[in-house]
């Protein structure tokens, strides 16, 4: 029993710990819920978020650009995050990943045109 009982304090002293340490999360934009409701094969269907859908909306970008910031501000909040990216650069690893991309492709046998499979009529 006491055993159990440290165990529990011992975890729960650790959790406090690392939520402690963690990086707080701002405060979500607010969402308004506006219900659109549509029918498919008979089925209701009802969306609340729909008018989010419309990209030219300035409220949508305005809610948009909020939660970007949101993001933004946690992601540089992280204390691993220079770590991650030691340059200051955007993205370091976005150049290897596009001459990856525009590298020839090798298809293997079984895929590569042949002059048999040309014709599908």
């Amino acid at each position: 029993m006491k055993n159990s009982l440290r165990a529990s304090l011992a975890i729960f002293l650790l959790t406090l710990t690392a939520l402690a340490q963690a990086p707080s999360i701002p405060a979500l934009p607010a969402t308004p819920k506006r219900p659109v409701t549509d029918e498919y094969h008979g089925v209701t269907v009802t969306d609340d978020y729909r008018w989010l859908e419309n990209w030219d909306d300035p409220e949508v970008k305005q809610w948009s650009a909020a939660q970007n910031a949101r993001t933004r501000e946690y992601l540089d909040r992280l204390p691993s995050r220079p770590a991650m990216n030691p340059s200051g650069q955007a993205n370091p690893s976005r150049r290897g990943i596009q001459k990856d991309l525009q590298k020839p492709t090798q298809l293997p046998p079984f895929l590569a045109p042949s002059p048999k499979r040309q014709n599908f009529g």
